[in-house]
């Protein structure tokens, strides 16, 4: 369900003349905007006083469920689409059948990826767009399976966070205390340890507004909490713009990334009290920088935080690697060929092509922050590249008909080894 940055900007451009900016996938709610949400093309952010929040309770039982009874080597047959890897040898995958490629499975292996078992709730939401797959370790995951209408009761039924502890042999889904006029789920999910998550689900958007609830859990998803929704006193630098990246500390650190509309520079918001209360800062990585998005946030602690911004300048995309750490930023420019960032620390990173921008593939390497980049890997086919540390991944060569291979540093060099997947069931 992510855009690319330069197709969202310019569905704003287009559309901006006739007074309207671009949804984010079409709702049918209408929202009433809050109180200072007043749209401008360079939004001005405003700290807003910290209103008492009031839990809303989950009241629905958490069934337990087993995955789906797959057979060895069934069929339909499965093919690999994204993976989650947790240390070198145990992770997590989505997998799409080949005969219906819209019906995704939650996948499992102990082996570095040469075995996956099927491990998908039985009871699972079938869902067009691929559900968001969150792994903490190799017996802890979350998935969340996107959901629209067709009207907000049967939605509040099938809006759940799945939860195993067990390596996917059972499943529990907790459901989250939705607003009464939310008609689609739109999850973004991210857990600040294993006990303590938060999902935001984008409502409805438009005229450079993103509504948004958000919800966190405090017992490892077993049950959900509204924190604050498009009327909550507090909440309106979090509904400027489109939400890309969430991440959180234990403490009640967050940070957002977001698109930034037709405005020059980029955006990000903050907030300091477990997302109750949101403060926008606005800032550009060079004076003709142009409008840009950032995405990928990762918090090494308060107010110190490595992420990605992609600005477009004219027709001309451009990525930066940015450094936040308390009140200021540092920006250094990617190496040509590469749109997608990973930091393992503030120094140790890589960067790499976005297959849906670049026709092969090109990873760099950098220990300095961004300030240097060492290119350590091209393909000439487009790839998507997963990591479980620093030092192993695995690269799914051509995304449309995938090739596995799975990668590991040695010394300055890269070792790759082609592996065949075989799909078993649970």
């Amino acid at each position: 369900m992510q855009r690319p940055l330069f197709v969202f900007l310019a569905g704003w451009l287009l559309l901006w003349g006739s007074g309207c900016a671009p949804l984010p996938p079409a709702v049918t709610a209408t929202l009433p905007p809050s109180p200072t949400a007043t749209a401008t093309a360079t939004p001005t952010f405003t700290p807003s006083p910290s209103p008492t929040v009031t839990a809303t309770p989950t009241q629905r039982p958490a069934p337990t469920v087993t995955p789906e009874p797959l057979q060895p080597q069934a069929q339909p047959a499965l093919r690999l689409a994204s993976l989650a890897m947790t240390d070198p040898r145990h992770g997590w995958a989505l997998g799409t059948t080949t005969q219906e490629p819209r019906r995704y499975h939650v996948l499992h292996t102990e082996d570095g990826g040469a075995t996956w078992r099927v491990v998908t709730p039985a009871q699972a939401e079938p869902s067009p767009f691929p559900p968001v797959l969150l792994a903490w370790d190799a017996r802890t995951a979350w998935v969340a399976f996107p959901v629209e209408g067709p009207d907000p009761q049967t939605l509040a039924q099938k809006a759940v966070v799945w939860r195993t502890t067990n390596r996917g042999q059972t499943w529990q889904a907790a459901a989250l205390p939705l607003t009464e006029d939310t008609f689609r789920f739109d999850p973004l999910l991210t857990a600040a340890d294993a006990q303590t998550l938060w999902l935001l689900n984008h409502m409805e958007g438009g005229m450079q507004r993103d509504y948004a609830a958000l919800y966190a859990s405090r017992d490892g998803g077993a049950s959900w909490q509204r924190v604050t929704d498009p009327w909550a006193e507090g909440s309106q630098d979090l509904m400027l713009f489109y939400t890309t990246g969430l991440a959180f500390l234990p403490n009640g650190y967050g940070l957002a990334t977001k698109e930034n509309g037709v405005a020059e520079g980029a955006v990000v918001v903050e907030t300091q009290d477990g997302g109750r209360t949101w403060q926008g800062r606005s800032f550009t990585p060079a004076p003709d920088a142009g409008i840009c998005a950032t995405y990928a946030p990762h918090l090494w602690g308060p107010r110190q935080a490595t992420f990605l911004l992609r600005c477009l300048q004219g027709e001309t995309e451009r990525g930066y690697v940015a450094h936040m750490q308390g009140p200021g930023f540092t920006f250094f420019p990617l190496p040509e060929g590469a749109m997608v960032v990973r930091f393992f620390s503030p120094q140790e990173g890589v960067a790499y092509s976005d297959p849906a921008f670049e026709t092969g593939f090109r990873l760099f390497r950098t220990q300095d922050g961004g300030r240097t980049w060492q290119r350590v890997l091209a393909y000439e086919q487009p790839a998507r590249a997963f990591f479980a540390d620093a030092g192993h991944f695995w690269l799914l060569l051509n995304p449309e008909q995938p090739r596995l291979l799975r990668a590991t540093w040695v010394d300055a060099a890269v070792r790759t080894e082609p592996l065949t997947p075989r799909f078993l069931g649970p």
